[in-house]
């Protein structure tokens, strides 16, 4: 369904943003995918409960989350909107129409190790250094940034190594760290697959 959507909508959004500002361009393509991820998760009978603190973040914070499912960017462009960006892996690691969908929403794609910088040396990904400051940038120009901190997904369902990148965009850019768990991902969104069912987003 995902391929269809994106093979119907991405000539009509090239057309679209031709007569769209620079700067609105990726808002358009991430408005898109946050309506299109409503309608997925809908029709596949996915519930999101958000957990949310008591006093909700009005300045720009860096999300730091779990990583449970291959789907969570997903989920997590639906549910935390278009001030959003993500950091995400390799852009030369993903298939079409994904690899497309994340540099035209302006993903920020990081070489995460030397296994990364072997495999891909030849694209066009940030390294680390460069990630980092090109977050502490979008969040210094006001947007919201969304990491998941184990670089890699759980396909173990434990935690992997939590790296450092998140501490360090909230460092240099002088923002919080709002940390998110994903509960229940798991059972819904095996692989590419999704089951109904409730999943619970704990913000901290």
């Amino acid at each position: 369904l995902f391929y269809l959507t994106a093979a119907i909508e991405a000539p009509v959004l090239l057309l679209v943003e031709k007569m769209l500002p620079i700067r609105k361009k990726k808002w358009l393509w991430r408005s898109v995918s946050i309506f299109n991820a409503r309608i997925f998760f809908r029709l596949a009978g996915i519930r999101f409960v958000m957990d949310w603190p008591k006093k909700k973040p009005t300045e720009p914070v860096v999300y730091a989350s779990t990583h449970p499912s291959l789907l969570d960017g997903f989920s997590t462009f639906m549910l935390f909107g278009p001030r959003v960006t993500h950091l995400t892996g390799p852009r030369r690691m993903f298939s079409y129409p994904f690899n497309f969908w994340f540099l035209k929403s302006g993903a920020i794609d990081v070489l995460r190790d030397a296994n990364d910088e072997r495999l891909y040396e030849n694209g066009t990904s940030f390294g680390r250094e460069d990630a980092i400051d090109a977050l502490v940038s979008i969040v210094k120009s006001g947007e919201n940034v969304f990491i998941f901190a184990e670089g890699h997904y759980e396909r173990s369902h434990h935690l992997h190594y939590v790296h450092s990148g998140a501490a360090r965009v909230a460092q240099k850019a002088h923002v919080p760290i709002m940390p998110v768990t994903l509960i229940g991902e798991e059972k819904c969104m095996r692989g590419m697959r999704l089951r109904p069912g409730t999943i619970r987003v704990v913000i901290g």
